[in-house]
């Protein structure tokens, strides 16, 4: 059987809203279908190759051209809330997750405010393995509190205990993508010691892993790519493909993406740019040192998305091998547009070159490596 791939999927969540359907109850005539859903970070809507970017994305391209795009996609406009809604099937604001998970700072709220998933949301992973299937969530998380350590009694929100069999990845809403501190299933195992260490290629490793010792069993993965959140880090390569490419300035790439979008049918063919947003700066009004400096964290960008694309492929190619591929479902999003990182001190890329508190030095050094 050849299962179609949806390049983006929200709305259709709500088919298996509670999780109780008709055809999840129904007994299968063919082989259950493994199943891989593909979260991107703050992945812009025009990022992907498939919805008119110069960024080469080509193995997510090839499941959006065997499948179905979709071009009304909402999601819930920032991080824990969309990861919410689509484990659940729910709105976010009926199951506690309003905002962003709660925290020690924040000290979470009540009701819809309260930054912890409700108890009694189940979760497409709790629905799948109830009908035999092995679950994986292999990624980032975000959706504990950071009071839960992962003990016994104090782990209500990690994986396991919502639904998945296995995980590997990172709790919070970001990390280092060379030295993320790690956990895997119930506890936290630390930062990685291999020098040639990359989330995006480690979690893609552990998803093949995973799938190849699932057996006879169909497999839901949730894949959560810590990428393309900031910190943006990716091998100086990745970037360097992308030399002449960013030098023309934000302004005319807008309207070369808006002109590839019009081309693919991707928006109407009259749609107009809006007005850049209030401190946007025009490219024309940079000097040469902002423009080259600019153009590279572009350049960077690129790389980072296109590097996870690798790593989608490898996942691919890993599927074809083993004989699963065409019985194997693929969705694939963004949790919400890209990220403006702190408005107006910390946007327009100034964040990089003005001084770091100590408190980011960690997390925000070091964005490339040979």
């Amino acid at each position: 059987m050849t299962v179609k791939r949806l390049f983006s999927l929200l709305a259709g969540m709500t088919a298996l809203a509670g999780f109780n359907s008709a055809a999840l109850a129904k007994p299968a005539s063919h082989p259950q279908p493994n199943i891989v859903l593909i979260v991107m970070d703050d992945t812009g809507y025009s990022d992907f190759g498939a919805f008119g970017s110069e960024i080469r994305t080509p193995n997510i391209d090839a499941l959006a051209a065997g499948g179905l795009r979709y071009t009304r996609f909402e999601s819930r406009a920032i991080c824990s809330p969309t990861r919410a809604s689509l484990l659940t099937g729910r709105n976010n604001h009926s199951i506690g997750m309003a905002d962003l998970t709660a925290t020690k700072l924040s000290g979470g709220g009540t009701g819809k405010d309260s930054g912890i998933l409700a108890a009694n949301a189940q979760t497409l992973p709790q629905a799948l393995r109830a009908k035999g299937y092995a679950t994986y969530a292999i990624g980032k998380w975000h959706l504990a509190p950071d009071t839960e350590d992962g003990a016994a009694g104090n782990n209500g929100n990690w994986p396991l205990q919502r639904g998945f069999d296995y995980f590997y990845g990172f709790l919070p809403g970001w990390d280092d993508q060379y030295q993320p501190t790690l956990a895997e299933d119930n506890r936290v195992i630390g930062k990685p010691t291999d020098p040639a260490y990359h989330f995006s290629r480690a979690i893609v490793d552990k998803a093949v892993e995973k799938l190849n010792g699932s057996g006879d069993k169909p497999a839901f993965l949730y894949l959560a790519f810590g990428a393309t959140h900031a910190p943006i880090q990716v091998p100086a390569a990745y970037i360097d493909r992308y030399a002449g490419i960013y030098e023309q300035g934000w302004d005319a790439i807008r309207a070369e993406r808006l002109a590839r979008q019009k081309r693919l049918g991707i928006v109407p063919a009259d749609t107009m740019l809006p007005p850049a947003n209030p401190g946007d700066r025009a490219w024309a009004s940079l000097n040469p040192v902002e423009k080259q400096v600019y153009a590279r964290y572009m350049a960077t960008y690129a790389g980072f998305l296109e590097h996870a694309d690798e790593q989608i492929g490898r996942l691919i190619q890993s599927l074809k091998a083993s004989g699963r591929y065409d019985n194997t479902l693929f969705i694939l999003l963004s949790d919400n547009g890209a990220g403006s990182e702190g408005g107006a001190l910390l946007a327009n890329f100034i964040r990089p070159i003005i001084p770091i508190p100590p408190v980011w030095s960690t997390s925000c050094r070091n964005s490339v490596r040979r």
